[in-house]
């Protein structure tokens, strides 16, 4: 792949800077134009056009790291916003991103351009990838925050936000373009290209989050179940009553039916919907059975998912062996196949994410 030529994409026009030694020298095309006819090139969107998210997806050798990335993303974007406009970066942890309709119609306006590079990404990403340690990042519409925890991208105006006393700051204004080529020189010198890649010709693989509406789960609810299942299973039977009642009540106070004249109903009629709207032919109760029986104490629970498509169960287990068995367990007991999507080796055990699909 060339990286002699990198191309910046504006609002109407084309900047193409062409490699001359250790300097580049720069010629402007008219987006409306002809398009300068190269191959293989870096073409840099405006930072505007692309969202960046970070993650805490770790890449996995599996067709599901997409799936993955959009159930992600679905927890933060209104399903409106996202459609097929998404995509992910293979680094570790996994960037995720969502891309304006703006960037849809360029793509269908001038496919040759998009087709054609080599490369397509952003100045964050380039940013993200180049720089270390802390900073912050200020375009003319967008912001960069990058801390220990991860980073925060921004659109718009970002007056009113803390400003980065103890980061880095670093400013791109305007036309302003040697500061991203020298981040370009650096990760093409050390071998990264393949991390800048957006890949949005993804959107020709098919996705569409239209086609695969999912059905949303009163999750908190199957979540404070299951929470009953492993109270009443840990704690002795001969325990005083009360004991019993207080965390029945704490349970009414949780999911707001305390006050109703008949939480318990409350709570039944819930669990019906979830039956109705649930994981293919599976009884939600049953699949709470199975997790109580396949992760007793050596797991805990941070949060499950459940809908047409898939069971999708995050949490800490103590080590992986232990999440091996509980995996295979579960796909024994409920008759379909668990797959460990993630597994994240702490000091306090492996975070893990497992999931099950109903439909290929």
């Amino acid at each position: 792949m060339s990286v002699d030529k990198i191309i910046f994409l504006h609002k109407d026009h084309l900047v193409v800077c062409s490699r001359e030694g250790a300097a580049y020298s720069e010629k402007t095309f008219p987006l409306t134009g002809e398009l300068p006819s190269h191959k293989g090139y870096v073409l840099v969107l405006p930072d505007e056009m692309v969202n960046l998210v970070s993650t805490d997806i770790r890449p996995v050798k599996s067709g599901n790291l997409k799936e993955m990335v959009r159930l992600y993303l679905s927890g933060i974007f209104p399903e409106g916003e996202i459609q097929e406009r998404f995509g992910f970066v293979n680094t570790s942890p996994v960037t995720a991103f969502v891309y304006l309709e703006d960037l849809s119609r360029l793509i269908e306006k001038y496919p040759a351009l998009f087709n054609s590079a080599g490369i397509i990404t952003t100045p964050s990403l380039i940013a993200l990838l180049s720089e270390e340690g802390n900073f912050v990042l200020r375009t003319d519409n967008t912001t960069l925050l990058k801390n220990d925890n991860g980073f925060l991208h921004i659109t718009g105006d970002t007056e009113g936000y803390p400003p980065a006393d103890d980061l880095k700051e670093i400013k791109i204004a305007g036309q302003e373009r040697k500061q991203v080529l020298d981040w370009l020189d650096r990760i093409i010198a050390e071998g990264r290209t393949r991390e800048l890649n957006l890949r949005l010709t993804g959107q020709q693989e098919g996705w569409s989050l239209a086609a695969m509406k999912k059905d949303l789960i009163f999750w908190g609810a199957v979540y404070l179940v299951f929470v009953i299942a492993l109270f009443v299973k840990t704690i002795p039977l001969k325990e005083d009553l009360k004991v019993y009642e207080k965390a029945i009540n704490g349970v009414y106070s949780s999911m707001k039916i305390a006050d109703n004249p008949d939480p318990y109903g409350m709570l039944l009629y819930r669990i019906s919907q979830i039956k109705k709207k649930g994981a293919g032919s599976i009884e939600p109760l049953k699949i709470l059975s199975a997790m109580s029986t396949a992760f007793n104490e050596d797991a805990s629970v941070d949060d499950l998912n459940v809908n047409q498509e898939l069971i999708r169960i995050k949490g800490t287990i103590k080590n992986l062996q232990s999440l091996e068995k509980a995996s295979e367990n579960l796909s024994r007991i409920l008759k379909v196949k668990f797959v460990i999507e993630s597994a994240k080796v702490q000091q306090e055990g492996v975070n893990f994410i497992i999931t099950a699909r109903f439909k290929e």
